[in-house]
This record gives C-alpha cells, structure tokens and sequence, in this order.
C-alpha cells in the first residue's frame, strides 16, 4: 500500500510528523491536527477545507491564511516510496503569488482525496450520487451487458456514442458519458427546434398557415375599393377647391370687365360730343408762304401793287394750327376710344372663359361618398400595408416551410436522444440495483459490527439516493456527527478501486473512546491509508497497524513529532 509517510509544513502551528499506513492524530483542540491535515490537502491537492468556514479553498490569498505573519506557505508529504508532493506559496494574504505545486504523475488530486470526492458526489442530485456510485460499484459489468438493457429503438445511437468512447473507459464510466452526451445532445436539439420555429413566428407573424388566395383577393379588393374612394374624394376635394379659387377670380374679372366696359363707353360719349372740325385747306400753306415772302418783299407778290397786311399772316398761322390742333385731338380720342374698346372685349372674354370653368367645376360632385380624403388615407394605408405583409407572407412561406421542417427534425431527434437518455438511465438503475447488495457489504466491511449500513436507490417508482444505518429494520438517514463520518468514510473507500491510490480523511469528530476502537479497528480493514484525528485516545487495546501521533500546544517548539501511545 502506498501512502503518505512523513509530513512537514509552516501552516498554523506548524508539523513535522511521522505517518503509517493507517494513523490516530490525538490532541486537544488548537493542538494542531487539522494543520496536519491541512498539510496533506495542500500537498496533493493544492485545495485545502475549513478555511473561513468554507468546505474547499484554493484561491492563494486565501490560503495564506494558514501561513505565519510575513512568511511564505509551504506544505511537504513524503511518500513511502520515496517521492514527494509539496505546496509553496509566496507573499501575503495581500499580495499572494501563485502556487508552486508538485506532485508525481501518480497522484490525481481531483481523486486523492476520496471523502472529499464522495460528499461532492451524494450530497448533490440523485441523478449526480446515481452516475457517480454506478462507476464506483459496477466495474465487473460488461459493455456487451449494458447493450444489451438499452431500448431497440435507440440502440444504434447508443452503439455509435458506446464506439466513441476510449476503450480503456470502464462499462459503467461509458455508460455515464453516454448518458451525459445523450442529455447534451437532447438539450441541443430542443434548443434547435425552439429556435426553428422561433424564425418560423417572426416570418410569419405568427400564423399557421400561408395566405389564400382568397385571402389575397380579399385584401386586393379592399385596395382598390379604399384607393378608387381615396382618389374620387380627393378629386372632389381638388374640383371644390378649383370651383372656390374661379369663383373668386371670376367675381374680380367681372369688377375689371364692368370698369373697362365703363372706361370705353366714357370715351365714346367723349367722341360724340368732340365738334367736328375741318381740315385746314391745303392752300393755306402756300398762303402764308406768299404773305411771309410778300412781307419780306414789302409789296404783294400776287397782284405786285400796294403793301401786303401784316395782321393776316398770324391769323391765317393760328387758323392752320388750331385746324391742326383738333383734328389730332380728335384722332387721339379715337385711339383711346379704341384701346378701351379692345380692354373691354378681352375683359369680356375673361368673364366668360371664367364662367364657363364655374359652370364646368360645378358639375363635379365634390364628395360622393361623403367622406374626407384625410380620413379615408390612415384606412388606405393600412389596406395597403397588410397587401404586402400578405404577398411578402405568402413568397416567404418556403421558408417558413424550411423553418418547420427543421423544428420537426429537431424535434424528431430531442425525442430519440431523450428516449436513449431514459434508457441510460434506466440501464444505470439496473446495473446499480445488480451491484448494490456486493457494494453494501464492501462498505459495511469497513464499519463496526455496532453499524448496519444500508443503500436506497428507489423509493417505490422514485429515483432517489439515501444511505444510513438501520435500526430495527428502518434506514436511519439523519444521522449523528460521529456516525456521518464513519459512514461517509466507509463508503469513499468502498468506492476506491484496489488500483487508486488515496488518502482516507474522516471529519474530526468526538468519538467516544469505545466507539473510537470500534472505528479504528472496522478502517484497519481499508485499502487506503486512513488519516483519523481525534480530541481522545481510543479504550482498550489499539488495533494492529495503528500509528499514534500525539499533538500538544507548545510554544517553545511550533513542530509536532510522533510519540508513542
């Protein structure tokens, strides 16, 4: 057997200890047992338990709370072998470094430790202590008898999964891995099929089935419907709109026609009322022509005798010019007579173009369904809005159809990897229940004859975990401090193979000094070297094999040394 021969550490009150294969630490409390122990955590596990009242510490500042103020934390076990584990951290709770731990290859520090192991195990679900104590008690069952308990329907699954694992794995280890990735796979498919018709609801919004044609024409109708009244309202409200703004304009154009008619028929009464006057005759030019040269000559040009008259020349100008004078007047009149004439008829011609756009507008019904274009639009909108969400339902319906397809074949797969997880775990009862009477005796071998240890994995239909002593036939599971501990122990070196080494740590509790003995000599029996700490030294005579390590506060010398019972 090998096992854990001397131990040296700083942590609390320190240690330097001699081991044996199954070993008492006896003392009072604050003696230093738990720093033993303490020691041969950290040294082949690097996790260490009862720290700030936590079962399991590996943080290093945390650890460090074992070390002496100011120095490094350093924990060493030596092998009867020869080999060795140790611990080393340096710093401070402050500050740590990180852990230098060294072990052999042969140490396994997620299993040296099989109490620790155990209490992880039992104390979590049923299906957790289940899984675990099935690799644990049926290591003889054979793979080819696992196969064969597994439902026919899912048994290819369970071959295909069986040949993946290593074939060093024991029947029961693979058993539990493919139990493990049976549920993985059946989570994983569930997740699919959600997902699946997750994007199958937001495609189609939640329907069940595509749209109709029916559905479409429906919808196509009430468009046009809604559209054709939208647009006739809107065109009634456009004509009303016109019909107001012309009737506006044509009452304006009828003010400026009536002013132009009267501006025209102004002019033409200035016309008629303007004398007639002659022309200047066309002699009369020459007239004064003769009379300024006769002037000029100082006789009459035309008869050649006497002077000419001086006075007539004016006259005869004056005449010509005021001739001159009203027949421009009267010309000008004319144009004005004209242009009023001419504003009249275009003024006119406005009035009735006008009259004529009233007389057309007027004949338009500006709300034949006597609706409000702004209150049909909202309505037109939404008509036109679910149109689409129709037409863009009904192309992305393959995909929705895809979706489905892939919900059911997720499904379809859930179902298979949850039919081969049921049948795993029905395969995992069965082999339990084969092994559970071989795997209660290997426990009680290891308990005082005063201890009748007992396993329950099924309470009627129930799946369940439950251990403890019988007392008259009835399974005690709520169990004194002293009889938890032996029982746990027991139980963590049943389920320790002839292979493994490990380290068995019952929790320190205060035995009675008869019932101490009784323990002692049921974990003599053990495959493992057991580790017992005690507050009392045990009655009568100690069993064979048994080394005593006494501990005692000193405070000349902070090491324990072994001494002799």
């Amino acid at each position: 057997m090998k096992y854990v021969k001397h131990v040296k550490t700083n942590a609390k009150v320190g240690a330097n200890v001699e081991l044996g294969p199954k070993t008492l630490i006896v003392g009072p409390n604050g003696s230093g047992k738990s720093t033993i122990l303490n020691a041969i955590e950290l040294a082949l596990t690097s996790r260490v338990s009862d720290i700030a009242g936590r079962e399991d510490v590996a943080r290093e500042a945390d650890v460090m709370q074992l070390a002496p103020l100011g120095q490094s934390l350093l924990a060493e076990v030596v092998f009867d072998s020869g080999e060795g584990a140790s611990y080393l951290v340096e710093g401070s709770t402050a500050k740590a470094k990180k852990a230098a731990a060294v072990r052999p290859n042969s140490i396994d520090p997620d299993t040296v430790l099989p109490i620790r192991v155990l209490k992880e195990a039992v104390l979590g679900s049923p299906q957790t202590a289940r899984k675990y104590l099935l690799g644990k008690v049926a290591g003889s069952v054979s793979r080819e008898h696992i196969t064969s308990l597994i439902a026919l329907p899912v048994r290819d699954l369970w071959l295909k999964l069986l040949a993946s694992q290593p074939s060093t794995l024991s029947a029961p280890d693979a058993l539990v891995a493919v139990l493990e990735n049976a549920g993985k796979q059946q989570r994983e498919a569930n997740g699919q099929a959600k997902t699946a018709r997750e994007a199958g609801k937001l495609v189609s919004g939640g329907r069940a089935s595509p749209p109709s044609e029916s559905e479409l024409s429906e919808a196509r109708s009430t468009v046009e419907q809604l559209r054709g009244g939208y647009q006739t309202a809107l065109a009634g409200q456009t004509a009303f709109a016109q019909l107001t703004g012309t009737q506006e304009r044509l009452a304006a154009a009828m003010k400026v026609a009536q002013t132009a008619i009267e501006q025209h028929a102004f002019r033409q009464s200035e016309l008629a009322n303007l004398p007639e006057v002659e022309p200047p005759h066309p002699v009369l030019p020459h007239v004064c022509e003769v009379l300024r040269a006769s002037l000029a000559a100082g006789e009459c040009l035309v008869c050649g005798t006497g002077k000419p008259d001086a006075a007539a020349l004016p006259l005869v100008e004056q005449a010509i010019a005021a001739s001159r004078q009203s027949a421009e007047a009267r010309k000008s009149l004319e144009r004005l007579v004209q242009g009023t004439k001419e504003s009249a008829e275009r003024t006119i011609a406005s009035v009735e173009a006008l009259e004529a756009e009233v007389a057309r507008l007027s004949q338009v019904d500006t709300d034949p369904l006597g609706h409000d274009p702004a209150a049909l639009k909202p309505q037109l909108d939404a008509a036109e809005a679910q149109l689409l969400d129709l037409r863009a339902l009904a192309d992305s319906w393959t995909r929705i159809q895809g979706a489905e397809a892939q919900a059911l074949e997720a499904e379809a797969a859930a179902e298979r990897w949850g039919t081969l997880k049921s049948s795993c775990e029905a395969a995992v009862g069965i082999v339990l229940d084969a092994a559970l009477e071989n795997f209660i005796a290997r426990v009680q071998a290891n308990l005082p004859p005063t201890d009748v240890f007992d396993l329950k994995l099924r309470d009627g239909e129930r799946e369940v975990v439950q251990f403890g002593l019988l007392r008259d036939e009835r399974l005690i599971t709520a169990l004194s401090g002293a009889e938890w501990a032996r029982v746990v122990a027991a139980m963590a070196s049943a389920c320790c193979s002839d292979s493994q080494f490990g380290v068995l740590i019952p929790e320190e509790r205060a035995f009675d000094p008869a019932t101490l003995n009784a323990v002692l000599r049921a974990f003599s029996a053990c495959e493992q070297q057991v580790i017992l700490a005690s507050p009392v030294a045990p009655s009568g005579r100690l069993p064979k094999g048994w080394t005593v390590v006494e501990t005692a506060v000193r405070a000349s010398a902070p090491l324990t040394e072994a001494a002799p019972f």
